[in-house]
């Protein structure tokens, strides 16, 4: 029954215009953060745990934001899975480390060559991240290159 209603409900949210099915899922973000419900006291604490060192009107702050942006990308999944390919490619904007990914998947393909086993491009990604070679954070993240 719950799969089924799921299923309906993602459905619906698919004809909405792109733009409404924002709206709507930013308004069940802001309704979350006024509930004070579970959902908001565990965002509060998971920010307060990642960024210790904010005050508290800044956590306040950016779970909220943190919680109508769960929303938004909520309804914008089941826009996404029933739209035509081409539909989607026509509303990115900017696909951000794909020479990177090349790099990594290259490298992959040398190692295999030399023998190494288990060494896919996830793998070869997640080694240049650790060493310093790539660094994925977006501006803002405390992590960003400055």
């Amino acid at each position: 029954m719950s799969v089924q209603l799921i299923r309906i409900l993602s459905r619906a949210l698919s004809w909405l215009p792109l733009r409404a099915n924002q709206s709507l899922g930013m308004a069940l973000g802001r309704f979350a953060w006024l509930q004070n419900g579970k959902l908001r006291r565990i965002t509060e604490v998971n920010i307060r745990l990642c960024y210790p060192k904010t005050t508290d009107e800044e956590r306040r702050e950016l779970a909220r934001r943190s919680l109508i942006e769960t929303g938004r990308q909520l309804t914008e999944c089941a826009w996404i899975w029933h739209r035509p390919i081409q539909q989607i490619e026509k509303k990115i904007v900017e696909i951000r480390g794909n020479s990177w990914l090349d790099e990594a998947q290259q490298m992959s393909k040398t190692l295999k060559k030399m023998g190494f086993k288990f060494t896919g491009p996830m793998v070869c990604m997640s080694l240049m991240q650790a060493v310093g070679v790539v660094n994925h954070h977006v501006q803002g993240c405390h992590l960003a290159p400055e």
